[in-house]
């Protein structure tokens, strides 16, 4: 298992896991309650389109 160096949202709010490789996948959703939970300067809003 790799170990993720960092992490990206998207236009769309999709959360990215970074890998040492450089590759990515999108993160599940314990893995954005971790991020969210250990990072508090990171806020998360959810929002609707018409």
């Amino acid at each position: 298992m790799s170990i993720h160096t960092g992490y990206r949202m998207d236009r769309m709010g999709t959360i990215y896991l970074r890998y040492v490789d450089g590759s990515e996948r999108p993160a599940t959703r314990p893995e954005v309650l971790k991020v969210l939970t250990e990072r508090p300067d990171i806020t998360a809003s959810l929002t609707t389109q018409d």
